[in-house]
């Protein structure tokens, strides 16, 4: 009797979630408070970690942003050049590899292992660093980055994670150093409305101005913003077929990309302005 009690009071409770969805106005965490990302990403297989990194070949909503990302961020780099490039949880090197023809000096940190062979195979310059963060990081000094890459990191992140990463993050920037980031689980995007709308999902992820106060209670101050992924979609399926879906983001991208933020992944560019 007492499993059966049980069995009914989470099937009443995942209901109560699915239900409410169009109802919820901030993201849910307690998603986040029950599975450990990073934990997952080290237990993982060698076949997953290049199965990740195929992905981005491969999903067609997945490559389609990963193209404009590449695109965004050699703009900023052409922009604004760097010496010292930090990518954290840079996982297995994607966004190293864009930026490793724009720096002379590179890191990559990332707790996974596997992960990181994956990136050892097509990184030519970058440092590797298998580690915790959170247990210190001395191959790089304080104040010593100008260039600090973390995509796909902080909307999957636990709230206490967050926090912590941010601040060692800005620990090790320079003052006039830059943190490009992303949210690509943009929690007012359209994607994520119509999920909650037709109970489908969406009511977890990042809001922008979780993001944009993270940085700010940390002393970073924003500079640019970027927006894409606009039509409603996952990685795998859009509302309209992927040629149109195409079409309609290469125009946002040309026209509207830092004037509207209702695309599903944000790309920030905030500036450290005080020396920690």
């Amino acid at each position: 009797m007492p499993v059966n009690a049980a069995n009914i009071k989470v099937q009443l409770k995942l209901f109560l979630l699915v239900a409410t969805r169009p109802l919820v106005l901030t993201p849910r965490h307690e998603y986040k408070r029950s599975h450990d990302y990073s934990a997952g990403f080290v237990k993982a297989d060698k076949s997953y970690h290049e199965g990740y990194h195929a992905s981005f070949d491969k999903r067609p909503g997945r490559k389609m942003i990963w193209e404009f990302e590449q695109a965004i961020l050699r703009k900023i780099v052409e922009d604004s050049p760097a010496q010292t490039h930090l990518d954290f949880a840079g996982g297995t090197g994607r966004i190293a590899k864009v930026l490793e023809d724009f720096v002379p000096q590179q890191f990559v940190l990332d707790i996974s292992e596997g992960m990181l062979a994956v990136a050892a195979q097509h990184l030519t310059k970058a440092k590797i660093l298998n580690c915790d963060f959170s247990k210190g990081v001395p191959e790089i000094e304080d104040n010593s980055l100008d260039l600090v890459t973390a995509f796909r990191f902080f909307p999957n992140a636990e709230v206490e994670l967050r926090e912590s990463a941010m601040a060692f993050l800005v620990q090790k920037m320079q003052c006039g150093g830059k943190l490009v980031c992303n949210n690509h689980r943009s929690f007012w995007s359209l994607s994520y409305l119509l999920s909650r709308l037709l109970f489908k999902g969406g009511d977890v992820g990042m809001a922008n101005n979780e993001m944009e106060a993270l940085a700010k209670r940390h002393g970073l101050v924003l500079q640019k913003y970027y927006s894409v992924g606009v039509v409603p979609q996952n990685e795998n399926k859009s509302l309209f077929s992927w040629a149109l879906t195409q079409k309609i983001e290469n125009y946002f991208f040309k026209h509207f990309l830092s004037k509207q933020r209702l695309g599903y992944n944000t790309i920030f560019v905030f500036e450290k302005l005080i020396k920690a």
